[in-house]
């Protein structure tokens, strides 16, 4: 059904924003503002909570109609459903989640333990390949590496533009506009990067963000903590304004696809928007 798939997408979104490891932003943004796992967990966990709470609410209000139909339908293919059927390695299932559970704890204690989160999620990935006996020959040929390069040459590029002086450029353009202001410049970080990330690449967009706001602090005596908690909500919360914004609305949509309900962009952007630009003004009264 459509609204339970929207539902499972855009509460993907707003759950990605509560830690450290949700949302691809959040691993940079924490790395680069040195933000422990608790951090994200403590600031941010809550107001995501909230979010969920009200999303059947917001969602209800655009399918009203058909959620009463198909959920009693839906409901009736889950309780037909064999879940042991399904799994197909129950040893291997076993080995995993004692290596998920192994690698969160560690990703609590991370920021105790001097280690990186970058260095906690390949351990983790290491060992289950491992304890796994999966040929790694296989598990590199799946590695998204055309991804991984782009990446290299974004931060390239971040750093040629950084070199040149456009981020100062832009640092400073900001610190006029919002007079030096500390709660204008959130405002500004976390309505920019929702709206701007409704419709772009929000890793690239935060990526390119990291050495503006860095700036920002080299020229002001900003406490930034409260800047980088409103690119997380705005770059996370915005990835559920349009169906190209976050790989889990094109994996959501696609899924539609297969079952022969067709959304188009005017589809979800119908109901995406609304949801983020509500998000983002209540994100604006929790930052504050």
């Amino acid at each position: 059904p459509v609204p339970l798939v929207l539902s499972e997408i855009f509460a993907s979104n707003i759950g990605g924003t509560a830690t450290l490891i949700g949302d691809p932003p959040n691993i940079i943004i924490g790395s680069a503002a040195h933000l422990s796992f608790m951090d994200f967990i403590i600031n941010l966990a809550p107001f995501a909570l909230i979010l969920l709470i009200l999303l059947p609410f917001f969602v209800r209000l655009f399918y009203k109609k058909e959620m009463s139909q198909n959920v009693k339908e839906a409901w009736g293919k889950v309780e037909k459903f064999d879940e042991k059927k399904a799994i197909e390695d129950p040893i291997l299932l076993k080995k995993s989640l004692m290596v998920f559970l192994l690698t969160i704890s560690v990703f609590i204690f991370h920021h105790n333990l001097g280690l990186e989160a970058a260095t906690v999620a390949l351990a983790g990935a290491t060992l289950l390949l491992l304890v796994s006996n999966i040929d790694p020959a296989e598990t590199f040929l799946e590695v998204e590496w055309s991804t991984l390069f782009f990446f290299i040459g974004l931060f390239v590029v971040i750093a040629g533009v950084e070199k040149v002086g456009i981020i100062q450029w832009l640092s400073n353009k900001i610190i006029a506009l919002t007079k030096g202001n500390l709660t204008l410049t959130t405002l500004a970080v976390l309505w920019v990067s929702g709206i701007t990330c409704s419709f772009i690449n929000n890793i690239s967009y935060t990526i390119s963000m990291v050495p503006v706001i860095h700036n920002i602090g080299a020229v002001t005596s900003f406490n930034l903590n409260p800047v980088w908690w409103a690119l997380s909500l705005g770059a996370c919360l915005g990835g559920n304004g349009t169906f190209i914004a976050a790989a889990a609305n094109l994996v959501g949509v696609n899924i539609l696809k297969r079952q022969g309900r067709i959304i188009t962009f005017k589809d979800f952007f119908r109901i995406g928007l609304p949801i983020m630009l509500i998000s983002i003004v209540l994100s604006s009264v929790y930052l504050f």
